[in-house]
């Protein structure tokens, strides 16, 4: 069985023919695209992959930016409006805006990694995809698991969960993609566009596009058939074949915040119905066929009729990809502010302050919260009253604030409050501080510290990075403003294709994970290969932790007395 990597792998080959961009058998379905007349030069190309910045190159010829002057083309009796804004102001988000060729669709055929880079390459920046529900929840670029599956992976399938998916082999050796290598290829290509369409008879395919957290979400338009159905989250929507004056203004109205695209698939628009839709500012795509209007916006083309279509050499665009900070000793994560005087968990001041003079910058705090609702440096309430020498029954570890602030602590060590934690990071400035946030007292503590952090100290913000335990987190701490985000696992079961999903559809600092059993499993080479770090905890012996780092599976370890690499080489 092959895993991810193995078919990641190869999207790095190059092809072996400048005749042939995509290249397919017919035996196997395929189609060819030929450039035989184009002018050839020599380039370097980015073949798409999902390292997250970490790219592969091929020296190879290139032909893509090169127009054939021997084929027909109809594209040139199009008017390329939709690189200007909207007109009076009447959208703020302009879907297609400076998009080059935005007046031809490409409808993709297999979806594979291989077809969407070729086409790109070729100068096609804006495709119809076509998305399934996995088992579990998951978008695949699949029309179904029946017809399409038995064409382009040579079987039928039961709906499978996105573990099962990513092991089946396409039928040209090709690799298949998910919704999160969308996310990927755009942060790679800022200037792609992708409408999204669903054959799901479940229908919750499109609407789990509204609701999960997906970096690039802008870049996407869902096309869909119901007119009345709502989806207010979205900038951008795509309606199917409406017809009728009437019902094209209704919609128009309802949907005025959003840039609309009107696309005419088994009907034609009337000359009435076009004239209402440009004068709203949206825009017309027509499938591609012999009668089509001449004045709508574009069309959408399959494969086949890619092939001959001679479009305009698009200049390249800067990337997108998620951007760390640059902090020293970034390995080691001092857990519970580090070991002091033996004592391990205190999160006290002394052992923030040992663990920095030791070299560490990246320091995890445990926050839980005291009975009247204020956010304190504490692992647990039992371990704390343990450093506090209190002989108290479980049912009294919680305390209020005052309460915590006047208990003194072993070997005179220094409780922390949030404030003080602030304060710490603005007398080391070069400190980060990871937060892992207890919630047994405390419902929804985790947004509830970092929300307040943020009011209250808000110019130390880019020096916290929060850890969220679930996906669902995610956006709110994001729109919080907090840029810089842990996904770690040790409270979720999610299975090793849906934390990559997760993972390849945002932007993640890292993903921590346990070092005794997730470490073991494929997620963390899956994980590196798309370009995330992964972090484990807690390890303390030396050779288990060089041994995980130099195995490349592994970035960095949390651990209490590990803090530097001199440390873990002594």
């Amino acid at each position: 069985m092959n895993s991810y990597a193995d078919i990641n792998d190869e999207i790095t080959k190059t092809y072996d023919s400048v005749d042939a961009v995509i290249t397919k058998s017919n035996e196997q379905n395929k189609t060819t695209v030929q450039n035989k007349n184009n002018k050839v030069t020599t380039d370097t190309t980015v073949v798409f992959d999902n390292s997250n910045g970490q790219t592969n190159t091929n020296n190879k010829a290139n032909t893509n930016n090169q127009p054939n002057q021997n084929v027909q083309t109809d594209t040139n009796n199009l008017t390329n409006t939709t690189n200007q804004s909207t007109t009076d102001g009447i959208k703020n988000y302009n879907f297609l805006e400076k998009v080059e060729n935005s007046n031809v669709v490409v409808k993709l055929a297999s979806q594979s990694k291989e077809e969407l880079q070729s086409l790109y390459n070729r100068g096609f920046r804006v495709f119809e995809i076509t998305v399934s529900l996995t088992r579990d929840g998951q978008l695949v670029l699949a029309d179904n698991f029946s017809q399409y599956f038995e064409k382009y992976y040579g079987k039928k399938i039961n709906i499978p969960s996105i573990d099962e998916y990513f092991t089946y082999k396409m039928v040209n050796s090709n690799s298949q993609m998910s919704l999160g290598d969308i996310n990927v290829f755009l942060d790679r290509y800022p200037d792609a566009r992708f409408i999204v369409r669903t054959f799901d008879y479940r229908n919750s395919a499109l609407e789990i596009i509204k609701s999960i957290p997906f970096k690039n979400k802008d870049k996407l338009v869902i096309g869909v058939t119901d007119s009345l159905a709502s989806y207010k989250s979205l900038k951008s929507i795509a309606i199917v074949d409406l017809k009728g004056e009437g019902d094209i203004r209704s919609y128009i109205s309802r949907n005025s915040d959003k840039y609309i695209i009107f696309i005419y698939q088994n009907v034609l628009p009337s000359k009435e119905e076009i004239d209402i839709i440009k004068q709203s500012g949206n825009k017309i795509y027509e499938l591609k066929k012999a009668d089509n209007n001449a004045n709508v916006d574009g069309y959408i083309y399959s494969i086949e009729q890619a092939v001959n279509l001679n479009i305009k050499a698009v200049q390249s665009v800067a990337t997108n990809f998620y951007q760390r900070p640059a902090i020293k000793n970034d390995r080691f994560i001092a857990h519970a502010g580090g070991e002091y005087a033996g004592l391990l968990l205190t999160n006290a001041l002394q052992s923030m302050k040992n663990s920095y003079s030791r070299g560490n910058r990246l320091l995890e705090i445990d926050f839980d919260w005291t009975t009247d609702g204020k956010a304190v440096q504490v692992h647990d309430w039992a371990t704390f009253s343990k450093l506090t020498n209190s002989d108290v029954s479980i049912s009294g570890y919680y305390m209020n604030y005052e309460e915590f602030k006047n208990k003194k602590m072993i070997y005179y060590l220094q409780q922390m409050s949030i404030d003080d934690t602030a304060e710490f990071l603005k007398q080391h400035t070069d400190a980060y501080v990871i937060t892992d946030v207890k919630e047994d007292n405390m419902k929804s503590g985790n947004f509830k510290l970092l929300s307040e952090f943020a009011q209250n100290h808000p110019s130390l913000m880019n020096r916290v990075i929060p850890q969220i335990y679930n996906t669902s987190e995610y956006a709110a701490i994001r729109d919080l403003g907090y840029k810089h985000i842990i996904y770690t696992l040790y409270r979720t079961e999610q299975s090793s294709y849906n934390v990559l999903e997760f993972a390849k559809s945002n932007d993640l600092f890292a993903i921590t994970m346990d070092n005794y059993y997730r470490v073991y499993s494929a997620l963390p080479s899956l994980l590196v290969q798309n370009g995330q770090r992964v972090y484990i905890h807690t390890e303390n012996n030396k050779e288990k932790a060089k041994n995980f780092i130099n195995s490349g599976k592994v970035y960095g370890i949390y651990s209490d007395n590990i803090l530097s690499y001199d440390e873990l080489n002594k």
